[in-house]
């Protein structure tokens, strides 16, 4: 039996990549995760970064390719459609489906408790931590892990009041299968990362694989919209059922009147992007902002993920980001002796690394959203990996 035990709250990439990290760094794990087990239609489309799939290559013997798209360059459309700029520039693809069905497999269900919502923690006098449940408390544990999202319960127990800052925009997101759009379309948008720029919007569009192995090709989309006021995005984010949801609506729950709405506003974009938008099932929105906690170590309670750190995603690091806070905390606490110095030099690094990931995000955020000054040939735009963005 392992001498320390970890409760990790949050099943989603973050929470899985943590309690296999930990696992195999001699931890005894327990997750705990409000939603039910299956939750590979969550999420849409993602850039590939190293550490998001290192672990399902790593030690589950996955292949890149199979895992990955791969597309060959970038280019931008101008709003009638011709190219503005393109240039050759390798990146990898996935959905967030993808890499969480994989990290199940490997983690199995045997210590997932999934629809086992966490309402708090508490550190006691012994040192030790306890989560309480709707069932009864879960513990003794000797380190929780908040890996529980934006919404973080973990978080407002140790760090109260700190939430997510709109930016003022949302992400409009949709999938559609290459069959919903011309074949014009489909090679438009085939073995490229296409930008479309508007005036203060631009969305954002690439291949990603199949819902299944073998079957039908997708194409994802991202388009970020201004909003006038909070009232507006308050309305924005109220679901068909008449439900105020905090942060997004999922695929499926969009108000119809919304759902037209964005079809309609999207013919004022490039003809491909505005093909893509009619051709999605089910859009998406989600409110784009800001948010980093002072600290990520409490205690005998971390933060990991974006329970921690929440980047605007024009930097396309949020998975990697995720799954690097997990490795290099399983890595500092391999073989620990219970000394929390290891923790805060583990917690110096992240919030580091978190700084330069929201500054990064917010500098684009306000070229593409609010200057209307994003130049394809800057640098500054180029989806770089993760470790360059954050190590220089």
């Amino acid at each position: 039996m392992s001498r320390f035990r970890a409760g990790i709250v949050g099943g989603s990439l973050a929470g899985l990549t943590a309690a296999l990290t930990l696992r195999d760094a001699g931890w005894d794990v327990e997750l705990f995760e409000r939603a039910p087990a299956d939750m590979t239609a969550t999420g849409a489309g993602l850039t590939v970064q190293e550490p998001s799939v290192r672990y399902l290559i790593e030690r589950g013997g996955a292949k890149v390719e199979d895992l990955t798209f791969e597309v060959e360059g970038v280019r931008y459309l101008n709003p009638d459609g011709s190219v503005r700029y393109e240039a050759r520039r390798p990146t990898r693809f996935t959905t967030w489906g993808t890499l969480h069905r994989g990290l199940m497999e490997l983690y199995g269900t045997k210590h997932y408790h999934a629809s086992h919502p966490v309402l708090g923690v508490t550190e006691r006098e012994n040192g030790r931590v306890y989560l309480a449940t709707e069932s009864g408390d879960e513990g003794p544990f000797d380190l929780v892990v908040g890996a529980d999202g934006v919404n973080s319960t973990v978080r407002a127990a140790v760090a109260p009041g700190i939430a997510l800052e709109p930016a003022g925009y949302l992400a409009w997101r949709c999938v559609a299968d290459v069959s919903r759009v011309s074949r014009e379309t489909s090679d438009t948008f085939d073995q490229r990362l296409t930008y479309c720029l508007g005036d203060r919007t631009h969305c954002v569009i690439y291949p990603v694989p199949p819902r299944e192995p073998g079957g039908e090709r997708r194409i994802n989309m991202v388009w970020y919209r201004n909003y006038e006021s909070p009232g507006q995005v308050a309305e924005l984010l109220t679901d068909r059922n008449g439900v105020r949801r905090p942060l997004s609506v999922p695929p499926g729950l969009m108000a119809h009147k919304y759902v037209a709405e964005m079809r309609e506003a999207a013919k004022a974009l490039a003809p491909q992007a505005a093909e893509v938008v009619a051709g999605a099932d089910e859009p998406f929105s989600q409110l784009i902002g800001d948010l980093r906690v002072p600290q990520m170590v409490y205690g005998r309670v971390v933060l990991i993920g974006d329970a921690a750190c929440v980047a605007r995603p024009h930097v396309a690091s949020g998975a990697a980001k995720a799954s690097e806070n997990a490795w290099t905390l399983a890595a500092a606490l391999k073989d620990w002796d219970g000394d929390p110095a290891r923790l805060e030099a583990w917690e110096q690094d992240q919030l580091r690394e978190s700084e330069i990931l929201c500054e990064s995000g917010r500098l684009q955020g306000y070229r593409g959203q609010v200057e209307g000054t994003w130049d394809p040939r800057d640098p500054t735009f180029d989806v770089r990996s993760f470790k360059e963005r954050v190590h220089g």
